[in-house]
């Protein structure tokens, strides 16, 4: 979600997403959507009501020597299984977001908008 927002809100391709438990790199959430018991849906469905077109969205592995490549690094969800040496790195900042997953469409609304006000901010400082 911060991804697609981000690049939205900046008319950019400036950022990227990765997770730390990544179980299939580089399946797209179109792919996902399509699993038996997906809760992705509701995340492809939030971000189109905003004009963000995140089917093609693929999942990538944090790849923890590349955080000096980046301007800042931002820890959404899980934060208890990032690696020590990823919330120690002075790029990392971890935001207290709920996971989406595991709410109803509004609160998956709910999720995106707290993401997007952060961002903002973020662009603001």
């Amino acid at each position: 979600m911060a991804k697609g927002l981000y690049n939205k809100l900046t008319g950019s391709q400036d950022a990227d997403a990765a997770g730390v438990t990544v179980d299939k790199d580089g399946q797209t959430l179109r792919e996902r959507a399509n699993e038996p018991g997906s809760e992705v849906q509701k995340v492809i469905d939030v971000m189109a009501e905003v004009g963000v077109d995140a089917l093609g969205f693929r999942r990538t592995q944090l790849d923890i020597s590349k955080l000096n490549a980046y301007d800042k690094v931002v820890v959404i969800l899980n934060p208890d299984k990032v690696p020590e040496e990823v919330k120690a790195h002075p790029k990392v900042e971890i935001w207290d977001i709920s996971d989406p997953k595991v709410k109803d469409l509004d609160g998956v609304r709910e999720t995106r908008d707290e993401i997007e006000q952060k961002i903002r901010e973020t662009l603001l400082s």
